[in-house]
């Protein structure tokens, strides 16, 4: 926790809270929360859900979730709720992604999808990049994972029938998973 001082006179205590992609943390972290926050500002589309579900305090979200489609806000023109904040066009850009891989790859036929099936957000980037791939005639191998231990067989899948290339839709678990391989 930190506190720091406010230009207007007042003080603005800062407290950083993380479920380090334990999603099932999320709700007691919240009720923690949500008696004496003024503002909570998450990055993470799984926190922003829970949030807005258990609390009546502002949110920020800055997610890589449309949203709309994962049923943050009603609408961009009239968000309605307490959630507000910004989101990326990571899903609109997997076509894109995946044109230049093959274009730098030509012979590429198989891609290894690997994003966490636990997180709508993520899971909404994975069917965009999936509907992109297939449009552009790759085969797909899904590897959705829901935690920490599920690393293991999807790199053993990707051992056992080997991919061309892996796209990975990064998220928090993801990233605190990074040094895992095969």
């Amino acid at each position: 926790m930190t506190q720091r001082a406010c230009p207007f006179g007042s003080s603005l205590l800062f407290e950083r809270r993380a479920a380090e992609a334990h999603a099932d943390q999320l709700p007691r972290l919240v009720d923690d929360l949500k008696s004496q926050a003024e503002l909570i500002i998450t990055n993470a589309y799984a926190a922003a859900r829970v949030i807005k579900d258990r609390s009546n305090a502002p949110v920020v979200a800055i997610t890589g979730a449309d949203p709309v489609a994962t049923g943050l806000i009603d609408s961009l023109a009239r968000p309605g709720g307490n959630v507000t904040g910004v989101g990326e066009v990571a899903a609109e850009l997997s076509a894109k992604r995946l044109e230049v891989l093959k274009d730098t790859f030509p012979n590429l036929r198989k891609i290894a999808m690997l994003w966490n099936a636990d997180d709508l957000g993520m899971t909404g980037r994975y069917k965009n990049a999936e509907a992109a791939a297939r449009m552009l005639g790759f085969e797909i191998q899904p590897l959705g994972v829901r935690e920490p231990e599920d690393f293991a067989a999807a790199f053993a899948a990707m051992v056992r029938d080997r991919p061309d290339a892996i796209l990975m839709v990064t998220d928090a678990l993801m990233a605190l998973n990074r040094k895992r391989g095969l």
